[in-house]
């Protein structure tokens, strides 16, 4: 009598439960893009104010937010989508820190947006936080971390794709390499990521990669032949603009134009 009655018990459970999921709303694209016009408001005000503590908060809140609609039901196209936003919300996050100098911060913040990065299956999503990550890196005189980090750049399936991507991963190889003392690696990549850009053909990309051209790597393959005859040592590099936050494919469609504000770091 007892087991029958814990039977019955919890079918009722289990059948009451039922209409609670059904009552849970589906996710579309159109959430997707009113999560990425939430983003977009907070890159702008990035781009205007820089990164602080309230722009942080905002971002981690518009992080939980996306990851919340993850709870609900969702078809494959739209939970990569949420993914790569949660990345994108995450990176804000970690910009804020960095402006602030609070690196410590903003290296969870990357390794958290990279979790979110692969989640997302999206290859440019995934190559900006590997560059980041490279960036990051550098920054803090981690240089065989920067180093690690560009060539899973080089290495994902954006660069392998896409020549515009790597060259931009071949370009973060030579400045890792330069750092660590290896100029002649670095000048290599160097010329490997200026032969590579020339392949490239002309497409909508992430507004992230605006500061990515060939005036760019101009600049740097002059300062790297200048080094040719001997190793360079751990030094800054010429500024490089930090990437910023974009809309991923399936949101919106369309790239944003280039940032106003462009950090200069390396």
């Amino acid at each position: 009598m007892r087991r029958r009655t814990f039977i019955a018990s919890a079918t009722g459970t289990a059948a009451a439960a039922v209409p609670l999921v059904a009552q849970r709303r589906t996710v579309g694209m159109s959430d997707v893009t009113r999560a990425a016009t939430g983003m977009n408001a907070l890159v702008e005000a990035d781009d205007r104010q820089g990164g602080h503590s309230e722009l942080e908060r905002a971002a981690a809140t518009g992080r939980d937010g996306v990851l919340e609609l993850q709870q609900r039901n969702a078809s494959e196209r739209v939970r990569r989508s949420l993914y790569s936003l949660a990345a994108e919300y995450t990176t804000i996050a970690a910009w804020s820190c960095i402006d602030v100098r609070n690196l410590d911060q903003a290296q969870k913040y990357l390794n958290e947006s990279a979790t979110y990065a692969g989640l997302s299956q999206d290859g440019p999503t995934e190559m900006r936080v590997w560059i980041n990550l490279s960036m990051l890196a550098y920054q803090r005189h981690n240089w065989p971390e920067a180093l690690a980090a560009a060539q899973a750049a080089q290495a994902s399936s954006a660069a392998r794709r896409d020549p515009f991507f790597d060259s931009l991963g071949r370009v973060r190889v030579a400045l890792a390499h330069a750092a660590l003392g290896d100029g002649r690696a670095g000048l290599r990549s160097l010329g490997s990521a200026q032969s590579t850009y020339t392949k490239m053909a002309e497409r909508e990309r992430p507004r992230w990669t605006a500061f990515y051209g060939q005036a760019e790597l101009d600049h740097l393959g002059a300062i790297g032949s200048s080094t040719a005859d001997a190793p360079l040592t751990p030094r800054p590099w010429p500024t490089v603009p930090w990437p910023k936050s974009r809309v991923p494919s399936g949101a919106t469609g369309h790239s944003q134009p280039p940032n106003s504000r462009s950090p200069g770091s390396v």
